[in-house]
């Protein structure tokens, strides 16, 4: 069963024994942001991220997830890991698509403050789902080889689209 706990554990990863869970890990980035850095000022793109940063933080919290790095403009953020969810796959979906869903609205608070980036603030996102083994943290050589998919998705992605790594189906 997804985010079922295999042995141990208090469904944190926090416990002795390794737990089973499904794990989402999802990165979204600003698309254009060095065209971008061209037409705005420095304090300006600054505004412009910080601005998409809070929106889509806001969203991926009440999704559940947890936001495991800020990455320049981009955000890598896990969903079942630290806390598991047996509904993992769905929170980060739901968190994807509102995300997008949300871009209008940052869009528009953008240029009633003043800042025009030079065209609508645009994402790309890309998803993996899989199992892993949590224990205490996640696993190192786990996190590079659902990084590497995850990489593979979100390049594959076009503007305001969510990819999955290629084996998202099989968990």
């Amino acid at each position: 069963m997804v985010g079922e706990q295999v042995a141990g554990g208090d469904g944190r990863g926090g416990g002795d024994k390794a737990e089973k869970r499904n794990l989402v890990v999802q990165f979204t980035y600003l698309v254009g942001s060095t065209a971008m850095s061209e037409v705005l000022d420095a304090e300006d793109v600054r505004e412009v991220v910080l601005a998409y940063q809070k929106m889509a933080g806001e969203v991926i919290k009440e999704c559940g997830g947890h936001i495991a790095q800020f990455l320049g403009d981009g955000i890598l953020t896990y969903f079942g890991f630290p806390v598991a969810h047996e509904d993992a796959a769905v929170r980060g979906c739901q968190a994807a698509l509102d995300i997008l869903a949300g871009l209008d609205g940052l869009n528009a608070e953008l240029l009633k403050n003043g800042i025009n980036p030079g065209a609508p603030v645009a994402v790309r996102l890309g998803m993996h789902v899989g199992s892993v083994g949590c224990a205490r943290k996640m696993d190192k050589l786990q996190m590079k080889l659902v990084s590497d998919r995850l990489r593979m998705a979100e390049l594959a992605a076009d503007e305001e689209e969510i990819a999955f790594s290629d084996d998202a189906d099989e968990d």
